[in-house]
């Protein structure tokens, strides 16, 4: 048990999470980190509707999400921790946080993105921030659903950005 999956989802908790995620890992609890959802109370209340009742729903700041990763809150439970943007793994990253694998579902196209795969688009930013996370010996896999055949990202990243 603990933390069975870091994932990169800029919806963060919704179906593929809940549904496909959700049930394959037989979780118990989500960890959102996220600074502007844990200052949104709708955002938060919506993120705590989205998941099933046995499941619980902790909407954190980067800080105090490595603080309760780096102690043994998480010891006894089976969970999901779902970041927006690459960059807030990598920020957890920075506080000692232990990720070894980081999943990358949903980073839609918006302005200044590039898409590189479906469902897959990424600016500069998340460009830096992936490549720092596979330089910390992190594996950085594009997958959306279980069942679906896992990518390693890096490669995919434009060079141009």
């Amino acid at each position: 048990m603990g933390v069975l999956l870091y994932r990169v989802d800029d919806r963060l908790i919704h179906g593929q999470v809940v549904v496909g995620w959700g049930r394959y890992l037989k979780i118990n609890s989500i960890l959102v980190c996220s600074d502007r959802v844990a200052d949104d109370e709708l955002a938060r209340t919506m993120m705590e509707m989205g998941a099933p009742a046995d499941v619980k729903v902790e909407v954190l700041r980067p800080r105090e999400a490595a603080a309760k990763l780096n102690g043994d809150a998480f010891a006894e439970r089976s969970a999901i921790v779902l970041f927006e943007t690459p960059a807030d793994a990598l920020r957890l990253l920075d506080m000692n946080v232990k990720i070894e694998k980081l999943n990358v579902g949903g980073m839609h196209f918006g302005p200044g993105k590039r898409q590189i795969m479906e469902g897959l688009s990424v600016d500069e930013e998340d460009c830096r921030a992936l490549c720092e996370l596979a330089a910390r010996n992190v594996r950085v896999y594009f997958q959306m659903v279980p069942q679906a055949r896992p990518v390693e990202v890096i490669s995919k990243l434009p060079r141009d950005l």
